[in-house]
């Protein structure tokens, strides 16, 4: 376990003149090497735990915070994903000691709590338990552990069983995010599906088909979804939108609904409009899609090119790649790969301006892991399309 780098007032005050004072840097190396810093952070946060999980983020004011499991499961594909890109199998041992971490993580019913390691109480969460089932399914993947697949099968009983009528769920939610129900629990639907598909359980796929058709019917005439932010359903976060858009974008291509492609395609070309010309998307989006804060979160800004680049991939449409590589170079631009602070080089910070509306004076692990596989996803959109998979980027 590394020591904490430095953090306190002095840092937060630093950071904050930077960004007043500079703003943003130029880009100035090549992409493949903001992902190679991008994954050396993520390493420090890994390093600086003692259990083999990732920190949850490196907080300006208070350091590395405990390892985070919810975001440490779909980071281990991250890893699985650049170690196979490297050709560097330490990333892929890394990624295998996150998810015997997580394996000790569970509580009885196969599912993972809400919050950090750290959390006194530790309540199960729909949504950290299907994101933890995308870091088994990858390491049974490489490892064909049979602990992984006990793992998988527990945790996708859990969430039928957790399952309303109607497709939603509003039991056993993170008690740390408001609202009694929260559409972008898609992404947990891709999780079923996807561990439905693996392990020939059409049954987990028809339940993540009854969550995707729940969450379309909370739509407005112009795509956008009610009960999907964290605080604010009236203005939800371009990361919580992003994770709405892509579970039902993947749960569809699973299932083979061209329609529900289609529905998020219009939405993504929506935000081709509110896309500013650096790059950028405001952090937040009201019901006609218009920005309601000047900040920018950078963890959605990826998210969302990550859904531009697997509609380029399926469309092969050169407005989404575009719009993909400026958002990259956006977030890019706001990172610092030569500051002396382990904790800050090469991290992704929740907003921009640091001191914006989403996890101020943060460097989030998930940031860091959306910034990477949008990264990896344009270098592979670039390859010759026979050296393309079809494997998605969780």
């Amino acid at each position: 376990m590394e020591e904490n780098p430095p953090y306190g007032r002095r840092v937060v005050a630093t950071s904050f003149l930077r960004d007043l004072l500079i703003g943003r840097r130029t880009v100035s190396a090549p992409p493949a090497e903001y992902l190679d810093h991008t994954i050396e952070w993520l390493c420090r946060a890994q390093d600086a735990t003692p259990d083999g999980g990732v920190a949850r983020q490196f907080n300006l004011r208070r350091g590395w915070l405990p390892s985070y499991p919810e975001t440490t499961g779909y980071i281990i594909p991250t890893f699985f994903r650049y170690a196979e890109l490297r050709g560097e199998r330490n990333y892929g041992a890394r990624a295998e000691r996150m998810a015997a971490w997580l394996l000790g993580e569970r509580l009885a019913d196969g599912s993972t709590y809400g919050g950090g390691v750290e959390a006194e109480v530790k309540s199960p969460a729909i949504f950290n338990t299907g994101m933890v089932q995308f870091g088994f399914l990858r390491a049974y993947e490489s490892t064909g552990d049979q602990e992984y697949l006990d793992a998988i099968r527990e945790a996708a009983l859990f969430l039928v069983a957790s399952q309303d009528p109607d497709g939603a769920w509003r039991r056993n939610l993170s008690r740390y995010a408001t609202g009694k129900v929260h559409v972008y629990n898609t992404r947990t639907a891709w999780a079923l599906a996807l561990s439905g598909q693996k392990l020939h359980e059409p049954g987990w796929i028809d339940a993540a088909v009854k969550n995707v058709e729940w969450a379309l019917e909370q739509s407005n005439e112009n795509g956008w979804l009610r009960y999907n932010d964290l605080v604010s359903d009236a203005s939800p976060l371009t990361h919580t939108i992003a994770y709405a858009f892509r579970g039902i974008l993947e749960t569809a291509v699973i299932v083979g609904r061209q329609d529900w492609i289609d529905g998020v395609r219009r939405v993504a070309e929506t935000l081709i409009e509110r896309q500013d010309r650096d790059g950028s998307l405001a952090g937040c989006l009201d019901g006609n899609w218009n920005p309601t804060v000047r900040s920018v979160c950078l963890t959605g800004c990826a998210q969302i090119a990550l859904i531009w680049l697997r509609l380029f991939e399926m469309t092969h449409e050169a407005r989404f790649l575009q719009a993909a590589q400026i958002a990259n170079r956006y977030v890019m631009s706001t990172q610092i790969l030569d500051h002396s602070n382990p904790g800050i080089r090469g991290g992704v910070k929740g907003s921009q301006p640091i001191w914006g509306d989403y996890l101020d004076f943060c460097y989030p692990n998930w940031a860091a892991k959306f910034a990477a596989d949008a990264v990896m996803l344009e270098l592979r959109v670039a390859e010759p399309r026979s050296a393309r998979t079809a494997v998605p980027f969780a």
